[in-house]
């Protein structure tokens, strides 16, 4: 950035340069002088004629511009106007080439910050670009432990369900799917105890709606919406209480026990439905089991048969 005597310098020379530059030519003139008597006659003339003479008019109305100029902050453009609006009437040329400058200051001052603002937004968009490229999201089932009580006024009782969320994260050097800082932070009365990333997580129960609805479920209290080769889609849980008219239609877990008890007792089925609160279920087993097995799935013994038989 220029200096203050170099912006000075653009409006001419100075009193004292102009003085300086005055005293060497009238040196040189009297230098000139062949004999020696008119070359001291001449030096005396020229000291008579400072003395008496007075300041020439040339350095006098330069001294009056940089006094005018005196207190001026060149890097002001609004300064710079204020001032050319004091030398208009006096030294209108001057005035001009101050609203020039000035001009040109914020001219520059505007190309700047333009090019800032753009390197700024380059480079947002290049940090937004490359979140978005590193940032992924995976399905992950995780383990919620909550104290809750059982019923009202009640101590709390530990009670672990499990959910099925979308994680953003960033993948690791090796792959290794890292979640972001507080992603499983599920509030202070709320533990996550296990997280496990999932591709396709398949519902232990699912569940029909009268209204067409398909959900499935992992612990049969927190249900999800099924896409369509049947897993769960993660989100926020829909709780037992909303499902609404509708009947267990699997239960992997039922199944499950169902082909452990066939291996060891043929005869035996799965156990009467009692923990969905589901009428249609219940039903429906009593009419295919009730008069041959006992609700706990075992064969009911026929009647007047001798046991030992």
């Amino acid at each position: 950035m220029a200096t203050r005597n170099q912006v000075l310098s653009l409006f001419g020379a100075s009193p004292e340069q102009i003085l300086e530059q005055r005293r060497r030519e009238d040196a040189m003139s009297v230098l000139k002088q062949q004999d020696p008597f008119a070359r001291a006659g001449g030096a005396i003339g020229l000291g008579l004629a400072r003395m008496f003479g007075g300041e020439p008019a040339e350095v006098t109305r330069q001294r009056e511009l940089f006094g005018q100029l005196e207190g001026v902050n060149f890097e002001n453009p609004e300064q710079m106007r204020a001032a050319a609006a004091t030398l208009a009437s006096q030294f209108p040329d001057k005035a001009l080439q101050l609203i020039t400058m000035a001009d040109s200051m914020d001219t520059s001052k505007q190309r700047r910050a333009t090019a800032e603002a753009q390197q700024q937004s380059a480079e947002a968009s290049a940090l937004a670009s490359k979140k978005q490229t590193d940032e992924v999201t995976r399905p992950m089932v995780v383990d919620v432990v909550q104290y809750k009580p059982m019923f009202m006024g009640g101590d709390p009782v530990r009670q672990v369900g499990q959910q099925v969320i979308n994680v953003k994260g960033t993948l690791d050097k090796d792959g290794k799917f890292v979640p972001y800082g507080g992603a499983l932070n599920f509030g202070d009365d709320t533990e996550v105890i296990n997280a496990k990333e999932v591709t396709n997580q398949t519902p232990k129960v699912t569940w029909q709606g009268d209204n067409g609805v398909s959900l499935g479920s992992l612990d049969g209290k927190n249900w999800y919406p099924l896409n369509d080769e049947g897993f769960l889609l993660p989100g926020n849980p829909i709780s037992k209480d909303s499902l609404g008219r509708g009947s267990i239609v699997t239960d992997q877990q039922d199944q499950e026990k169902e082909q452990e008890t066939k291996t060891l007792r043929p005869n035996q089925v799965p156990p009467r439905p009692n923990d969905y609160g589901n009428t249609n279920q219940e039903r429906a087993w009593d009419a295919k089991y009730g008069k041959t097995h006992n609700p706990d799935g075992s064969p009911k013994m026929p009647i007047g048969k001798d046991e030992s038989a």
